[in-house]
């Protein structure tokens, strides 16, 4: 057992962009700070992460300055502005995303913060990016990492390709799976099935696939939209639908693309869904179509509530899904390779029920928030004693 020195440490999470996979993750994080009783504020400028923070009691700065787009010298100006605003007010500082962690990390440079972290929630760079691409993001995060104390990437190939690059020194890195609570479960748990078909006016011995996310490139939604096309020309029982969950830039091409290959009756968009867990836990399948991610919260919450899942073969999904055992990996951007693989378990249930079930026991044994909180407090206990910020005291 160990004790800590109970001098008031104040943590500042930095995120930048809508609610989403990396917004839970911090929530996370914030209650692990205030179980060991350091004080914690977290940074954004998405009104909806604002309004979950402040009824879970977390404070909240707001700063408009972080925006997606890459802009040097308004990036530059708003590190200034962030750094008047975070110099002597915290001892901690956690960055996360690529503009969050570019523009915090620098802020929290100049503002002399005494500790720095910044969880890279999936590099820039990816399997789909040219050479040219890739080494421009790598010097900039070389540059950057000079400016953090820790980096935290949240799968293993991003490690190993960081360490390739030469972003930073294998010591500086290390590798912490994503991890939800069971509580983010129940609403999906209580999901009914037959509930989800009325709402969505289709037969009741429809195969209902379900993907949750934003409407945007990296999800690769074109080909899972192809992917229900081929198979409403080659299978008609069960009806396969699909439920698309989200909003996002694409959302009216995804709607002109359904209607050119005539899948308008077949995929639903429903935009955002506040109880989107219900839509997870009640369909037959779990698809991830994406071109590239770091590691999948809505992977993590399928594969907690035992739902057969088929996801692309790509970082973070690899390290996540056993192809055959808890899940199925098919080739990014193949239609053909979705559309049979979803064929193929629509007419196997024997299949797909084993594949769920299977699925909730790796989640229980490796992506608990449990067993990411403890991971990352490792991390925090190490970089804060060694700042001379906690004294550990053996008891």
């Amino acid at each position: 057992m160990s004790a800590y020195s109970k001098k008031s440490l104040r943590v500042l999470h930095i995120a930048s962009g809508k609610f989403g996979g990396g917004a839970s993750v911090i929530l996370s994080l914030a209650d692990m700070a205030r179980e060991h009783g350091l004080f914690t504020d977290v940074l954004t400028n998405c009104p909806q992460f604002e309004e979950i923070c402040t009824a879970r009691g977390i404070g909240v700065v707001r700063f408009e300055g972080i925006v997606r787009p890459i802009r040097p010298h308004k990036d530059l100006l708003a590190a200034l502005r962030l750094k008047r605003i975070i110099q002597g007010r915290y001892e901690v500082v956690h960055a996360h995303g690529s503009k969050g962690g570019a523009v915090g990390r620098l802020a929290a440079k100049w503002a002399h913060i005494p500790a720095v972290l910044y969880t890279a929630h999936g590099f820039a760079f990816h399997e789909f990016s040219s050479k040219s691409k890739t080494w421009a993001i790598a010097v900039t995060e070389r540059i950057m990492a000079r400016c953090c104390d820790k980096i935290i990437v949240v799968n293993e190939f991003d490690r190993q390709r960081a360490l390739e690059l030469g972003i930073c020194s294998s010591e500086k890195m290390v590798t912490i799976y994503n991890g939800i609570p069971q509580s983010r479960l129940d609403s999906g748990r209580q999901s009914n099935r037959q509930e989800l078909l009325n709402e969505l006016k289709v037969p009741s011995d429809s195969f209902l696939c379900a993907f949750v996310g934003r409407l945007a490139p990296q999800k690769g939604l074109k080909f899972l939209i192809e992917a229900m096309a081929i198979i409403k020309s080659r299978m008609q029982i069960p009806p396969v639908h699909l439920a698309l969950i989200g909003e996002g830039e694409l959302e009216s091409e995804i709607r002109q693309h359904c209607q050119i290959l005539g899948v308008s009756d077949r995929v639903h968009l429903l935009g955002f869904k506040s109880d989107c867990m219900r839509w997870t836990g009640g369909c037959d399948l779990f698809l991830l179509s994406s071109l590239w991610e770091g590691h999948s919260i809505t992977l993590l919450e399928a594969m907690g509530l035992g739902r057969p899942i088929v996801a692309t073969n790509i970082k973070g999904n690899r390290e996540t899904i056993t192809h055959g055992e808890d899940g199925l990996l098919v080739p990014p951007a193949d239609s053909n390779a979705l559309a049979n693989v979803i064929m193929q378990l629509a007419t196997n249930p024997q299949q797909a029920s084993r594949l769920g079930q299977n699925a909730v026991k790796t989640f229980a044994m490796r992506f608990t928030e449990q067993a990411m909180k403890d991971n990352s407090w490792k991390v925090y206990e190490e970089l804060l004693s060694a700042k001379g910020l906690l004294q550990t005291i053996d008891s």
